[in-house]
């Protein structure tokens, strides 16, 4: 590998993991806004209920959500906790119990991942290292019910229809009380995650995008040696700052951003991305099953 190539390496690493620390630091901050939800209206009130519904998230996710904001292990040890693969690994953090585990586990990281990203898969083989060998599990499938993903993709099956068919499916496990259980799968929390992670993606894009109408109205109206805002020498400069500071510097510029507004267009375009990706399909097996 030539050193150009290790340069342009290691420069993709960088990049990937820096969003990976972005991305993890926003799930964090998600966190933090539910629990001060739960905090300042309660758990069970509508008020709570009602931003848990807008912001798409299933009582069991806000739930696990605002135990990783309520462990204040994790806070205390950010620099370990940069990056990780997805908010359901800091969950899984959130389960190592004792402060003499919780030390011990904080020490392996340091010593086996050298600052890279921790997974999932990582923590639950700590949490499992001393997990006794348990019995047969005595139940068998006798049913699979399985959501339709295009669905689940195009908003028609979300947080509230997830918790309805779950509440539906325990009432039904009351009923045969000791002859069959309800297990959870992690697919709907993992595609709350993608799902997420798009949303994020298409409000920076939004924001860029009107970051770049304002530098061209201000290049209409100012002359080519002024300094943009007063201390920029060029765009690029401004885009390097904008990272983290999108609302302030548009708000300079005379863009006033309504966060609600701009996390619903960014859903929908997320959504209509999605929407049009299952009509592809779709018309491209039609066509495959008519030759």
């Amino acid at each position: 590998m030539s050193a150009s190539q290790m340069s342009e390496k290691q420069e993709i690493i960088h990049n990937i993991l820096s969003a990976m620390r972005q991305s993890t630091n926003a799930w964090k901050d998600v966190a933090k806004e539910l629990l001060n939800a739960k905090t300042k209206f309660g758990g069970s009130s509508d008020t709570y209920k009602e931003i848990c519904k807008e912001c798409r998230f299933s009582n069991a996710t806000a739930s696990k959500l605002c135990t990783i904001a309520e462990d204040k292990r994790i806070a205390e040890n950010d620099d370990v906790f940069g990056a990780v693969d997805s908010w359901t690994t800091l969950y899984l953090v959130t389960r190592i119990e004792g402060e003499k585990d919780f030390n011990d586990f904080v020490k392996k990281i340091k010593r086996d991942l050298d600052d890279k990203p921790i997974t999932g898969a990582y923590v639950t083989k700590y949490l499992k290292r001393d997990e006794p060998v348990l019995p047969m599990d005595p139940f068998r499938g006798l049913f699979d019910i399985a959501v339709d993903s295009d669905a689940m993709k195009a908003g028609q099956f979300g947080a509230a229809e997830y918790d309805d068919l779950k509440e539906k499916l325990e009432e039904i496990q009351v009923q045969f009380k000791g002859l069959i259980v309800v297990k959870d799968k992690p697919a709907y929390d993992s595609y709350e995650t993608q799902f997420f992670d798009k949303v994020t993606k298409a409000q920076k894009r939004i924001l860029n995008a009107k970051l770049t109408d304002a530098l061209d109205a201000w290049d209409k109206t100012h002359k080519a040696k002024d300094l943009i805002l007063g201390r920029y020498d060029k765009r690029s400069d401004v885009r390097a700052d904008f990272d983290g500071n999108e609302i302030e510097i548009l708000e300079e510029f005379g863009v006033s951003i309504d966060e609600n507004t701009l996390h619903i267009d960014a859903e929908n375009e997320v959504r209509k991305g999605m929407i049009e990706a299952i009509e592809k399909r779709k018309e491209k097996e039609t066509k495959a099953s008519k030759k």
